[in-house]
């Protein structure tokens, strides 16, 4: 039943897009080494790349699994616990199995999760917590057996320090975990103190060498968030939204954190408008009443944890045990380590929700012990409940524009969705729906430089020169080392024939980031252009070495070697570029010309098909295809290329003459 609700109310995830996403698993294109700190995860992303490359539906199917496989990793660890705490009084195994299940079941439905779920790239949360788990239990398995004199003790406890270590290597959030084996240890086992730490000491220095990081300041742990254009890239906005957004210390971001844990804790209880990006405001002061009032409130949880660990009955102890399981998984990223000026993320609470719901239904195990029939009805109508709202929740995650429109409407007075619903307005070509989008991010923050670079896009797009000239000239000055305005402005000046300017832009933008890759790879076309070949060629060979996992300069260079004669060196580049992304359409369209000049034409033929295939508006692959067609005999496929075309663009003279001459000799008539 756990895996039944958790695949329904994930069912429609499958073609969600990437959200934030698509940088990070373009960038884990290359095998990870060892000493990333991320090497499991990244691992993971390569996996899916070579399998799915950027189709969604592997990356979300692998998410799924995952939490189903932590769904039922919860009930495993909270039965083993349930048995450790009974084994004197002989109570029904059934009641404690039906515990575990209520606690794992609520968990794979509880929206709040999804967004370690949908949310493709915090696979890094949820991986980290199915290592995190499965020490647990090997470690009190080990605990169990060893206590019997079974032999299968050393096994437990290598398996137990080896996912101790696959932990580590998916995301930093398991620094807690030495903690809490050590919570388990000695709330759960009896036994000679000193053994028992010398149980402990393992993790206690595994984890520790693995995450923190020594340098020449000292010591510090590492912890990433997703990469929003606004906070992490851009100091200058960053100071505009400081006064309500940007902790400045780490005791703001301390006193800040005291409301976003009570704001969690209410999420857990009313899953009422969860999404991704949070309208938080910093808490300069200990003594603003907010803060005051959600510190005492935590402090009194915090003590009633402690107090059923220590002086509460045996059956409460799981109950405690739950509430400081929380206090502690959360307090990586919710204690003085600020986080690239984020203040809160529902993901964040993924981990630390497990022993919210381990406290929650125990205590309500424990009040209604009498009505444990009528219980177990309520948590399942509950259960049902919650995978609606998940999936409901899912639903608005269905397309960029549907996530970005209910983030805006849940939270309007932050700029980032307002910008990032305009750029998904962009992709789509909804024009002045950007435009009103970007207005309304520089109204709320009137000196964030990428929302008027990326209304000059719009304007660009839209031929109206000045009016982009101005957005990006303006965006530079907001901010001298973002680069991208100053590479849209040579673009745009570049389609206009201004080459001189457009070559001054880019260098420019040079100057500032010297790899850009968008500067050189614009630059080398601008030179292609121009009849200066090998100064293109220096350009496009920069980027490869730069930055190999982008595939448009291995493309260009195979269009420059085929278009000079050296087929040899455009048939490895291009085949390189097929490596790096397999379903990028120029490159097809590029390999078509070269076995058309041959004369192979059924080669070129399956190379524009498949140009074809991967973008459907690649009009060069559609002419050069019914060419082919034309010179085969197959006038009815090349007819059916050509109407394609001139849908498209209806005053295209050549395609309506060609078309016109291919239903002469078929005795039809152009409608």
């Amino acid at each position: 039943m756990i895996v039944f609700f958790a695949v329904l109310a994930y069912s429609n995830t499958l073609s969600c897009p990437f959200i934030f996403d698509d940088d990070a698993i373009r960038k884990g294109t290359s095998p990870p080494t060892l000493l990333d700190p991320r090497f499991l995860i990244n691992l993971s992303f390569l996996l899916n790349y070579k399998l799915n490359y950027l189709s969604v539906k592997g990356y979300h199917v692998f998410n799924i699994i995952i939490h189903v496989i932590n769904g039922l990793l919860i009930y495993s660890f909270v039965s083993l616990i349930c048995k450790i705490e009974t084994t004197e009084k002989n109570n029904s195994r059934s009641h404690y199995e039906t515990l575990a299940f209520f606690i794992s079941l609520i968990f794979v439905t509880h929206p709040i999760e999804l967004f370690a779920v949908t949310y493709i790239v915090q696979r890094a949360t949820s991986m980290a917590v199915m290592f995190y788990l499965l020490t647990l239990i090997f470690y009190i398995r080990f605990r169990v057996v060893h206590s019997k004199g079974n032999t299968l003790f050393r096994a437990y406890y290598a398996l137990s320090l080896v996912f101790t270590l696959m932990a580590a290597k998916t995301k930093e959030i398991t620094i807690t975990l030495p903690v809490i084996l050590a919570l388990c240890e000695f709330v759960f086992f009896k036994g000679n103190f000193k053994k028992r730490l010398t149980y402990l000491l393992p993790f206690f220095l595994l984890i520790p060498l693995t995450i923190i990081q020594i340098n020449a300041v000292g010591v510090d742990v590492v912890f990433s968030e997703p990469q929003s254009k606004i906070y992490a890239n851009n100091s200058a906005a960053a100071s505009a939204v400081k006064s309500q957004l940007i902790a400045g210390n780490r005791w703001e971001y301390l006193f800040t954190q005291f409301k976003v844990i009570t704001t969690y804790l209410q999420m857990f209880f009313y899953p009422h408008n969860l999404t991704l990006i949070h309208y938080f405001t910093v808490s300069r002061t200990f003594f603003e009443p907010k803060v005051i009032l959600a510190f005492l409130f935590l402090l009194v949880l915090f003590s009633s944890g402690a107090y059923l660990i220590f002086m509460g009955k045996k059956e409460t102890k799981l109950a405690g045990f739950g509430l400081l399981w929380f206090f502690v998984t959360i307090s990586p990223q919710s204690s003085i380590v600020p986080i690239q000026g984020w203040m809160i993320f529902e993901y964040r609470a993924y981990l630390a929700s497990i022993g919210i719901y381990i406290a929650v239904i125990v205590a309500v195990f424990s009040l209604f012990r009498a009505y444990l029939k009528a219980v177990c009805l309520l948590l399942l109508s509950l259960s049902m409940l919650l995978t609606v709202v998940t999936y409901k929740y899912n639903k608005t995650w269905a397309t960029e524009i549907s996530m970005w429109e209910d983030n805006v409407r849940v939270e309007p007075q932050h700029p980032v969705p307002h910008v990032n619903l305009g750029s998904a307005y962009f992709a789509e070509k909804r024009y002045d729906d950007a435009i009103a989008q970007f207005k309304l991010a520089i109204d709320l923050s009137p000196t964030v430089p990428e929302a008027y670079n990326d209304l000059g896009l719009v304007y660009a797009r839209k031929g109206l020169f000045n009016e982009a000239l101005e957005k990006f000239k303006y965006a530079m000055t907001l901010e001298r080392s973002y680069v991208s305005p100053r590479v849209n402005l040579g673009v745009m000046y570049m389609n206009r024939g201004m080459s001189e300017q457009a070559i001054a832009e880019f260098k420019a933008a040079l100057e500032i980031n010297r790899f850009n890759p968008g500067a050189h790879i614009n630059l080398g076309t601008l030179y292609a252009k121009m009849g200066q070949k090998e100064k293109a060629i220096d350009e496009f060979k920069i980027v490869i070495v730069t930055n190999p996992n982008i595939v448009e300069p291995y493309v260009n260079l195979g269009a420059l070697y085929a278009e000079q004669g050296f087929t040899a060196l455009a048939e490895d580049n291009l085949k390189k570029a097929m490596r790096v992304d397999p379903y990028f359409s120029d490159t097809y369209s590029i390999m078509g010309t070269i076995y058309e000049e041959r004369g192979a034409f059924n080669e070129a033929s399956a190379n524009y098909q498949k140009a074809i295939r991967y973008n459907k508006d690649n009009m060069n692959a559609r002419l050069n295809l019914a060419a082919i067609y034309i010179k085969q005999g197959l006038l009815l496929d090349a007819e059916s290329q050509y109407r394609y075309i001139l849908s498209a663009e209806p005053n295209n003279v050549e395609v309506r003459g060609a078309l016109l001459t291919i239903e002469q000799q078929l005795n039809r008539q152009l409608p």
